[in-house]
């Protein structure tokens, strides 16, 4: 996803922020009740990510937790949910938006007694020519357009095809040896012995279920079909020009040195991504054969909402005009308009990071409100995840989307809950501005402070149909 300030519209106070390149400063949030509220996230597949968890239980999730008892008791949802909970790792790979998508989704599948089998990684595949040059990588909006066009694939263990990234990697290769096995017929034969004996060393490094080594049974039967597919080695052959062409595109083409090469590892980040996709996307054509389910109407819409949208009126202006009032260098004018406000912030850093984090606060706690009201949860998109989070090594370290869940007081400061994409991995730990819950693996507290500024909340979505 591009870290593109998505929240910008032609309002000109919004702008001019975009214009001043501001750094991503915590500013103090506007006052909220914060009251406390939290959806209870339960979903998943038959596999627990969590090392020695089985799919009907959550031995390592409560372990070591004073009272076993009840951390179990919460885990067994409403009766209606599944009991278990998976923490999605998208790893390398950037299908943030697709996780975030399906996330949504997968909640109101169990909320509604069904199975969450919505699989992001499934629908991420289906979009490959994302990385393609000139194309905007993976937001939210082509997230939507995948599943209204691809549906899902519903088999549960697809959680395992592609999370972390190691195991995209590995179909990767073994797709490459079947391409080149067709070529030499039968001659290698221990090319795709290999294949199959990566395959199955990656999938059971994460679990040892009997669900999961059929998985690994069947993906190194896949291999072989592959291997025998006609013009299979074409097809490997037009796979690596795209990659060429994707790793030729600097999108740098002047500037520093240092601007120079980070393009240039952008581009090559985005060929190894093509690459991985297209074997998905080939492995997924057997796994979910007849596995699809096609979305029923109606689709699923875009409702994008963006901070500046709730400041439109003259009386939102001048509320923006108040709360900031301190922040200008002299009074506004009694009647405030966009110009005026736009000429009073112009050079005034403090002032424009004020009015950005006003108009960011009150747009997640108008989220929470809706989702309160309504028992659904948001996408919340941020610019910049390892300003808010801390490095974690993942593909969407910069532009980033989530699952905005809820909202709740700690240590005296207000946050706001979100569903993350990173496993069960904490960055940056409990540092105060963001808190990992144990007891939900890929549950997340980020402060408001940090969620109102520059790295902060750039759109929120409603997917619901």
């Amino acid at each position: 996803m591009s870290a593109t300030m998505l929240w910008i519209r032609p309002l000109l106070i919004s702008s001019l922020i975009l214009l001043a390149g501001l750094p991503a400063v915590a500013q103090e949030a506007p006052a909220t009740d914060c009251e406390a509220f939290r959806l209870d996230w339960v979903t998943g597949g038959p596999l627990n990510p969590e090392p020695g968890a089985s799919s009907s239980s959550d031995k390592a999730v409560c372990a070591g937790v004073e009272d076993r008892a009840a951390c179990l008791l919460r885990h067994k949802g409403d009766g209606k949910q599944h009991d278990y909970v998976i923490a999605h790792d998208q790893g390398a790979n950037g299908n943030c938006t697709f996780q975030a998508v399906a996330g949504v989704l997968n909640f109101e599948k169990s909320a509604g007694g069904g199975k969450p089998d919505v699989s992001p990684e499934y629908l991420a595949a289906q979009d490959c020519d994302n990385f393609l040059p000139g194309q905007s990588l993976h937001n939210t909006s082509r997230a939507i357009s995948s599943f209204n066009k691809n549906g899902s694939c519903t088999r549960e263990d697809l959680a395992q095809v592609t999370n972390g990234g190691e195991l995209s990697e590995t179909l990767e290769k073994s797709y490459f040896s079947s391409a080149i096995l067709s070529v030499f017929g039968g001659s290698l034969p221990n090319i795709n012995k290999d294949s199959k004996a990566d395959i199955c060393s990656t999938l059971s490094s994460k679990d040892t279920s009997p669900g999961t080594l059929a998985l690994a049974v069947e993906l190194g039967a896949i291999t072989d079909k592959i291997g025998a597919e006609k013009n299979v080695s074409d097809a490997m052959g037009a796979r690596l020009d795209v990659e060429k062409r994707i790793r030729a595109d600097t999108a740098a083409p002047s500037g520093t040195a240092e601007q120079k090469q980070s393009a240039k590892d952008r581009a090559k980040q985005r060929a190894n991504e093509y690459g991985r996709c297209k074997a998905d996307q080939d492995f997924f054509k057997y796994l979910c054969a007849d596995k699809v389910q096609k979305p029923g109407a109606p689709h699923l819409e875009k409702k994008e909402k963006v901070p500046a949208d709730n400041f439109k009126s003259a009386a939102d202006l001048k509320e923006l005009a108040n709360a900031c009032a301190s922040k200008f260098s002299k009074p506004l004018p009694k009647t405030v308009t966009e110009n005026n406000l736009v000429a009073a912030m112009k050079g005034n850093a403090e002032a424009s990071d004020c009015v950005q984090a006003y108009m960011k606060s009150r747009l997640l706690s108008e989220s929470v409100g809706n989702i309160e009201k309504n028992g659904k949860p948001l996408i919340i998109a941020v610019s910049d995840a390892t300003g808010l989070m801390g490095k974690s090594g993942k593909r969407s370290d910069v532009g980033h989307a989530m699952v905005l869940i809820g909202r709740e007081k700690r240590a005296g400061q207000c946050g706001y809950w979100v569903r993350n994409s990173w496993g069960s991995s904490c960055p940056m730990g409990d540092s105060g501005k963001i808190l990992c819950d144990p007891d939900r693996p890929g549950n997340v507290w980020i402060s408001a402070a940090s969620l109102s500024s520059s790295a902060g909340v750039q759109s929120i979505y409603n997917v619901s149909p």
